[in-house]
C-alpha cells in the first residue's frame, strides 16, 4: 500500500512538473488561442452562409422577373403583329 502511495506521489509530481513547464504553457496557450479561432470562423462560415442564402432568394426572384418581362414582351410582340394584321 506504501508503495503504491510512493508511485502515486511520484506521479502527481511529474503531472505537475509537467504541467508548469514552459512547452506544456506554451502548448496550452496556443490551444486556447486555435479555439478562439475556430469559434471566429464558426461564425463567419455561419454569417456567409445566411448571405449566400439571401443571394440564392434573391437569385430566384430576379430570374422570376426576368421570365415575366419576357413573358410580357412576347404576348406585347404577339398582340402588336395581331393588331397590324
Amino acid at each position: 500500500m506504501e508503495t503504491a502511495l510512493k508511485e502515486l506521489m511520484s506521479k502527481l509530481k511529474n503531472v505537475a512538473c509537467i504541467s508548469s513547464s514552459q512547452a506544456y504553457l506554451l502548448v496550452r496557450d496556443q490551444i486556447e488561442k486555435s479555439k478562439s479561432e475556430v469559434i471566429e470562423y464558426q461564425a463567419s462560415y455561419e454569417k456567409l452562409q445566411a448571405e449566400k442564402d439571401i443571394l440564392v432568394l434573391k437569385e430566384r426572384e430576379l430570374s422570376v422577373k426576368s421570365d415575366v418581362i419576357d413573358f410580357l414582351r412576347r404576348s406585347t410582340a404577339i398582340e402588336i403583329h395581331w393588331s397590324g394584321c
